[in-house]
């Protein structure tokens, strides 16, 4: 038989680790707009690009706006299993999801255009005529 030490600190992390977790989950199932997805932002010299990852959402179930320089994607994501049927396990989350960005930099709306295809948005939003680069001819 071997002896082993007890170490009330060891206890006292595990127990904190549980309770974490108790209100990891309940959080992330209770609150509106926990969920979050992955994005890609890059610009151009003419426009800023915004990808979003929107797996299982409908096209249906995405709203873009922006306001100003500010970018505001929403998404509703909901699994139905079949007539009759009862999941086993779901790992993926359904619910809403919201994210905003600030661009910081002035846009022209009239030019913006959204695409989704394959489960990506993608969001175009040219840049205003003031912030483009300009070439300067020299005299």
């Amino acid at each position: 038989m071997s002896i082993v030490r007890w170490d009330p600190f060891q206890e006292v992390a595990e127990l904190q680790r549980a309770v974490n977790r108790l209100f990891d989950d309940r959080l992330r199932h209770d609150s509106a707009y926990t969920q979050t997805f992955p994005v890609g932002i890059y610009e151009t010299a003419d426009e800023v690009v915004v990808q979003a990852e929107l797996p299982g959402v409908s096209k249906e179930d995405v709203n873009v706006q922006v306001q100003g320089s500010q970018l505001t994607i929403r998404a509703r994501r909901q699994h139905r299993a079949p007539e009759g049927a009862t999941w086993l396990r779901q790992e993926s989350t359904d619910g809403e999801f919201l994210r905003t960005f600030n661009l910081g930099l002035p846009i022209r709306p009239d030019g913006i255009v959204a695409e989704y295809e394959n489960g990506v948005l993608s969001v175009h939003l040219p840049k205003a005529d003031e912030v483009k680069p300009r070439q300067i001819a020299i005299r």
